[in-house]
């Protein structure tokens, strides 16, 4: 445990996620305990929040660069796992014949509205199964991090591995690690609005760990004309070391390579599924 931090069992609502809390005007209402994934009631500005400081624009780019780089797939079928709101999918979609999975579905409307070409799917990264094969398994923004446990980081990059053909590549952009994570740091993004009667949104996050999970309570206010609103999405992310992803990796049977900056300077893996040789064929 971190020093000056409350044990998990002392904080005052369900894991994994946080209480939902509305007040509109003067009318503040009790706090309502909430199970439900992150991003239910924040997707309608996730966009807001991440494009002002993101270039998802950049990032795929330069992740077609780093695969003409490594001679991985320059085209093809293309599966974006936590594929959001389709920040990323929106600049492959041309490039490759482009698939998306999340597990939330407010993020998924949002992702069908921008890329209504793009079929979608609702499902845990663990345990989906599309009964199909692609060139590209890419897992972005350290989504993987929601894996809490190395068990979980196993299924789900075995289920990657499922997934990809041989002589495809499995990517995964991962999470802090235990050395790199800064408990204790105060992370504040706003949108504000166009005038004073439209949306305005801040979300302000103070970084804690609990051992090899790092937790990120995000407060929500966002503010319109008829009021304001208060809520809380709890975020619970693994911390894994770079051996810990690279079993991971081999486990499933992929080749893996580390780039130490990758898009967003979180550094990134590329996994090949290399083809049998002959002599192994027989």
């Amino acid at each position: 445990m971190d020093e000056g931090s409350a044990p998990e069992s002392e904080i005052p609502y369900p894991r994994p996620y946080g209480p939902t809390t509305r007040t509109i005007g003067n009318d503040r209402n009790s706090v309502i305990p909430s199970s439900r994934p992150p991003y239910r009631r924040s997707a309608a500005g996730y966009d807001g929040l991440y494009t002002p400081k993101k270039n998802f624009r950049r990032e795929a780019l330069g992740l077609m660069r780093i695969l003409g780089r490594d001679s991985g797939p320059t085209s093809g079928d293309w599966l974006e796992v936590a594929c959001g709101t389709g920040l990323h999918v929106s600049h492959l979609v041309g490039r490759f014949r482009v698939e998306g999975v999340d597990a939330s579905a407010a993020m998924l409307e949002l992702a069908r509205k921008r890329c209504p070409t793009v079929r979608f799917h609702q499902d845990d990264m663990r345990t989906f199964d599309l009964g199909r094969r692609f060139d590209v398994v890419a897992c972005l923004f350290s989504s993987i991090g929601y894996m809490t446990t190395k068990a979980d980081l196993v299924r789900a990059i075995s289920n990657f591995a499922r997934h990809v053909r041989e002589g495809g590549v499995v990517v995964v952009e991962p999470w802090f690690s235990p050395t790199t994570y800064r408990p204790g740091t105060v992370h504040m993004d706003a949108i504000e609005g166009r005038s004073r009667t439209s949306t305005h949104q801040v979300r302000m996050i103070v970084a804690k760990r609990r051992g090899r999970i790092s937790v990120m309570d995000a407060h929500h206010l966002v503010g319109t004309p008829t009021g304001v609103d208060h809520f809380v999405e709890r975020h619970r992310m693994g911390l894994f070391t770079r051996s810990e992803y690279t079993a991971a990796f081999k486990a499933a049977g992929l080749e893996p390579s580390f780039d130490p900056k990758g898009i967003s300077d979180r550094g990134l893996y590329l996994a090949f599924k290399r083809r049998p040789s002959s002599r192994a064929r027989g």
